[in-house]
């Protein structure tokens, strides 16, 4: 290969290459530089940008109704009481300026002018960019005399302004179509999507009065209608938060906190709850800053240190305590931080974030202040928040040592991301633990294979089961030590009733009639009640400094619980241990019966997943039960089997080809409205809670996923 970096060039590459793109050709372009995307997001947020137009005038004092619309074929409309668009010629263009504002970039009442101190639309580019994104837009304006009437098409100027009646009201009318050769994925709106973001608007400027109407005549869509009206503002925006959580409140009163510098205000209401998730919303101007940005960064870090300032002030905290932390304090809270101000700077034409410091300012210098003073002023309610976060501390530190444990899992057999699960042979895994065992087994210690199995399965990592077993045994030669004895390794199956009697306060699970029971005893030197309570912490160990974690026991009751198993151990000093792991046995009669409970035979499923082991095991075992399975890997064919066939059922990979399973689960959902929408996922994350409550999917599995577990969250699902 030579090292000469130039290369030799095959075409011209003089001043005829290089492209110009007039007017709001660049916005068609690229489209997703001005909305973020071409999905279902990007067509929601049309509607956001021109209902922000309108909020804008609601923050100036002129308009208190907003109406938005869903119409047939896709069109929206938004109809405001504000003063109406200008409509008078502009003096730099020379043309009405409506016009200006629809069709160029950059153009608007919101540069620091006369027009708006306080604004979300800051960039000039909303109303273009939508109108560059529609097919067709009109827009209807009336100034107290007159109602104008202008229509685009494809951002160009398709009819000059005309006047078509007289009024005596003032506002502004946009309807528009968004263009199907942009939005190729859908142009199908959702009310909840607009029904939440319109609620926000609601919540946030106290006294306006948005009104949400689908006016779709489809067969499948019902008429519905929002009057959204909230005096209580961010304090009543607060309340709903929580009752949506479902969770019982800490603090009986929403804490509310208010200042403003100049003119910028910030307001501040929070109120902690009983849950464990938290819930901090961030706005400027009225727009949901989803990245946050300055005010939302310094409400965490301002309200952290107030809190760890009244703990040590009133002794919650030793001098020898470290810190609380914002994850322990924000645990359970509920908050919405909302900011408005001149010249917002937001990071991109989304608006995700928030850039201005000196909006930080001031919110810290509120709940500097004012957080204090309430704090003092109610030690009732503040002993409740600092007992609630000084309990998610010590949580939190238990949790950082159980992180070790779980690095020690995936360490163990992780070729790929994911661990796969099959069906493992429990007479093949006995045989070749007591293998293993024989070549660390000193000639002083007696092995023994007990086996009452009779060709019993259970659905696990062979290598990780394989290792829980290894590691019992090889303490278990520590135990016997250099006086001898025996150690013996046994399998037999137990009912499912034995272990819930075992483990009464634990929740075991119906789905498995029985369970596998692997012991492992030895006759060493035993251990005391003492020892016994502490053997699967992490990094506990009775070993010697130096010769053991304290890793390995708690590394198997993880293991084994993952298998959604459980483990003991019985012990005297003396005379020996045994340890006991018990896992689920996997049966097909069993997965029959699941049928049986409630999910219909004649059930179409569809699995996409770009693990192959793991579709090949949902489909050996879902089509063993009768049911009609398809499976595919990649996301276009994905798309290609949902349009040549009705589904009932989706069971989808949280990460598709690198892709989210639940914005493909969005995308699709007005366009296969009874299709019931499943996300298998490691974890379930926010966004995926988020989507279930939502409605984006109907429900979820945490991986490893088997025929029973789908089973039993589509008949939960479709049963909803």
């Amino acid at each position: 290969m030579s090292n000469d970096i130039t290369t030799p060039v095959t075409e011209n590459y003089d001043e005829n290459s290089i492209q110009v793109l007039e007017g709001l050709e660049a916005v068609r372009k690229r489209p997703g530089m001005y909305i973020g995307s071409t999905g279902e997001r990007g067509l929601h947020h049309l509607v956001y940008e021109i209902v922000d137009n309108s909020i804008d005038e609601a923050l100036a004092g002129y308009c208190d109704k907003i109406l938005v619309e869903i119409l047939d074929d896709g069109i929206i409309r938004v109809t405001d009481n504000g003063r109406g668009i200008p409509v008078g010629i502009h003096p730099q263009k020379g043309i009405p300026t409506v016009s200006v504002v629809f069709t160029i970039l950059h153009a608007g009442g919101k540069f620091g002018g006369s027009g708006y101190k306080v604004s979300g639309g800051l960039h000039g580019v909303g109303a273009s960019v939508v109108n560059a994104l529609s097919s067709w837009l009109e827009v209807e304006i009336c100034d107290g005399k007159h109602i104008y009437l202008q229509r685009y098409e494809c951002g160009n100027i398709k009819t000059d302004l005309k006047i078509i009646g007289d009024t005596d009201k003032t506002g502004t009318k946009v309807t528009f179509k968004p263009d199907p050769t942009i939005f190729t994925d859908t142009t199908r709106y959702d009310f909840d999507t607009l029904l939440q973001r319109l609620r926000e608007q609601a919540f946030l400027n106290a006294g306006i009065r948005i009104v949400l109407k689908d006016e779709r005549t489809d067969a499948d869509i019902p008429h519905r209608e929002e009057d959204l009206h909230f005096e209580g503002g961010i304090k009543s925006y607060v309340e709903f938060l929580l009752e949506k959580s479902k969770k019982d409140r800490l603090n009986q009163d929403v804490i509310y906190l208010s200042g403003s510098s100049g003119d910028s205000m910030a307001e501040i209401a929070l109120l902690w709850s009983t849950g464990y998730d938290t819930k901090i919303m961030s706005f400027a101007n009225t727009i949901h800053t989803v990245d946050g940005g300055t005010h939302e960064s310094a409400f965490k870090t301002s309200l952290a240190r107030v809190i760890n300032k009244y703990a040590r002030t009133f002794k919650f905290l030793k001098e020898s305590d470290a810190n609380l932390k914002s994850e322990d304090i924000n645990e359970g809270l509920v908050a919405v931080v909302s900011v408005k101000l001149t010249d917002a700077q937001f990071e991109s034409q989304t608006k995700a974030k928030l850039g201005n410091t000196a909006i930080g300012t001031l919110v810290n210098n509120i709940v500097a202040e004012k957080m204090m003073n309430y704090l003092e002023d109610h030690p009732a309610e503040a002993k409740i928040i600092l007992d609630k976060s000084i309990a998610s501390s010590n949580a939190r530190e238990a949790a950082q040592k159980a992180q070790e444990v779980v690095k020690q899992i995936s360490s163990m057999s992780r070729k790929n991301v994911e661990t796969v699960y099959d069906a493992v042979s429990v007479e093949g895994l006995l045989h070749r633990t007591r293998k293993l065992v024989e070549t660390n087994c000193p000639k002083n210690v007696e092995l023994k294979e007990e086996n009452e199995l009779s060709g019993e399965c259970v659905l696990g990592n062979a290598t990780q089961l394989q290792q829980v077993l290894l590691n019992i045994s090889i303490n278990a030669i520590h135990a016997i030590g250099a006086a001898g004895g025996k150690l013996t390794i046994r399998g037999s199956v137990v009912p499912r009733s034995e272990l819930a009697a075992l483990f009464p306060e634990e929740k075991i699970s119906e789905e498995w009639s029985s369970y596998v029971c692997l012991s492992v005893t030895d006759t060493g030197c035993g251990m005391d009640k003492e020892t016994m309570q502490h053997i699967f912490e992490p990094f506990f160990t009775t070993k010697k400094t130096g010769e053991g974690t304290g890793l390995g026991l708690a590394l198997a009751d993880q293991i084994i619980r993952t298998h959604r198993g459980r483990i003991r151990a019985e012990s005297t000093i003396g005379r020996g241990t045994t340890f006991y792991v018990y896992l689920p046995v996997l049966e097909q009669q069993q997965e029959r019966e699941q049928l049986q409970w409630g999910v219909d035979s004649k059930l179409r499923i569809l699995a996409a997943d770009d693990n192959n082991k793991v579709l090949d095991l949902l489909d050996k075992d879902l089509s063993a039960l009768g049911l009609s399975v398809s499976t595919c890997s990649r996301r276009g064919e994905l798309r290609q089997l949902l349009e040549q066939q009705p589904f009932d059922v989706l069971a989808i990979d949280e990460s598709l080809m690198s892709s989210s399973g639940v914005d493909f689960c969005m995308a699709i959902r007005g366009r296969y409205p009874g299709m019931t929408r499943i996300v298998m996922t490691n974890a379930p994350t926010r966004e995926i809670v988020d989507a279930r409550s939502h409605g984006v999917i109907d429900g979820y599995v945490v991986k490893p996923v088997s025929a029973s577990t789908l089973l039993a969250q589509i008949r939960s699902s479709r049963k909803e």
